[in-house]
Formats: structure tokens, C-alpha cells, sequence
């Protein structure tokens, strides 16, 4: 690389890489340890080492999404069948209405609709 510093990972549960294994693409910079414990937030086990490095290969992050992806599906589809009005509908069509949900949280009195 240009030894150029586009990014740091120095934080408990930071990562980097996930649009090249979405992609298949080379990733765009080198990953190199500063080797200074002292630049992260927390400790290796060893005391010593300034960073625990995890690599994940591009089929098993593709299968974790996947898998992650078919379980919501599965999820709405058994709260839509819940609502009366939707009792009636076959798979197919709660599978196009749970295709088309955009779930969020809401705040305990948030207004949700309003006319």
C-alpha cells in the first residue's frame, strides 16, 4: 500500500472489510497493527499485543447474513399471521407483505400515525 492511513479499528467491536466480502472485491487499503497497546481502548489478553485480529471467510459472512435474514423473514411472517385482518392470507402473500415491512422501535407514547 501507500502507507497512507484511511482508517482505524481501535475500539472494542469495530470492524472493517464488510463491503468486500458483500462484493467480492479486493479490500482497498492494507491492515497493518500499530503495535502500541497504548492506542486502543482495551487491553489484549496477552498484555502485550495492541489488537486481537478475527479474519472471517467471504462464504461463512454470506451464510451469517443469509441465515440472519431468513430468520427475520420467519419472524414477521408469524407476527403478520397474528393480525386478524391478515388471518386469511397464504404464505405467499405474507411473504411479499413481510418483504415490503421496514421494522423499527418505537419510544413508550411515541406517535406512530398520525391523520
Amino acid at each position: 500500500g501507500s502507507g497512507k492511513c484511511i482508517g482505524m479499528a481501535n475500539k472494542p467491536g469495530q470492524s472493517f472489510g464488510e463491503l468486500c466480502l458483500l462484493y467480492d472485491c479486493p479490500p482497498p487499503a492494507d491492515c497493518v497493527s500499530s503495535g502500541d497497546p497504548s492506542e486502543t481502548e482495551c487491553m489484549c489478553e496477552d498484555g502485550v499485543s495492541a489488537c486481537s485480529f478475527w479474519r472471517i471467510h467471504k462464504s461463512t459472512f454470506r451464510q451469517i447474513l443469509a441465515l440472519r435474514s431468513m430468520r427475520r423473514d420467519v419472524r414477521l411472517r408469524e407476527a403478520l399471521q397474528k393480525v386478524d385482518v391478515l388471518q386469511e392470507l397464504d404464505v405467499e402473500y405474507l411473504k411479499k407483505i413481510a418483504d415490503a415491512l421496514h421494522a423499527r422501535n418505537a419510544e413508550k407514547g411515541e406517535i406512530l400515525f398520525e391523520e
